[in-house]
């Protein structure tokens, strides 16, 4: 129950995963959990698949219950909770139970050329994030929302990606401040 792949907390840093391959886990493929005194810093993932992971995370808007023992840094193939200085680069998260990724108060980072398909529910999501930059991804076919960016994240850039075939918005961004959203493809959400 809850079993992680990679799990880091504490006060680390200059963390380099590459070459990974994670497959039917009950939580997170990586996650890397720092506190709001001591954010994780200087964190590198490249090249690393995460397929069909996590606890399963029913849609909100359903009357589903969430798994018994489910917590909620179990959701994501890769979740993040105060992280900073941080690149997710060329990775595929494929087939999650709840969300594709979860970044969670992390700042100063970079989500590029990653494919994030069929997830049951979003895509990318940013919570609460800031300085955070979305380049080159391709986010195809997941359940509600292809991309959430939300809670106060500030100052984030969401840049020539592919969002297509979400069960609901292709972006779904309330509560934001300074994001920036430029040429992007929307295709066939909700």
């Amino acid at each position: 129950v809850n079993v992680r792949g990679v799990y880091i907390t504490g006060n680390s840093s200059r963390i380099r995963l590459s070459a990974m391959r994670f497959r039917d886990l009950s939580s997170n493929g990586i996650g890397l959990f720092g506190a709001e005194e001591a954010f994780l810093r200087d964190v590198w993932v490249r090249d690393v698949v995460v397929e069909n992971c996590c606890k399963r995370y029913p849609d909100y808007l359903s009357k589903e219950k969430a798994e018994r023992g489910s917590a909620r840094e179990d959701q994501g193939d890769v979740a993040f909770y105060f992280v900073e200085d941080f690149l997710v680069d060329g990775c595929r998260f494929e087939g999650s139970r709840s969300d594709g990724t979860h970044f969670y108060r992390c700042r100063q980072g970079q989500i590029s050329d990653n494919r994030i398909y069929r997830a049951k529910m979003g895509g990318y999501f940013l919570e609460t994030c800031e300085a955070v930059i979305g380049r080159g991804n391709v986010m195809i076919g997941n359940g509600s929302r292809g991309v959430t960016i939300e809670r106060g994240s500030i100052d984030c850039v969401f840049s020539d990606n592919i969002v297509r075939g979400s069960g609901r918005e292709g972006l779904w961004a309330p509560d934001c401040v300074g994001l920036v959203v430029v040429g992007n493809v929307f295709d066939r959400n909700g």
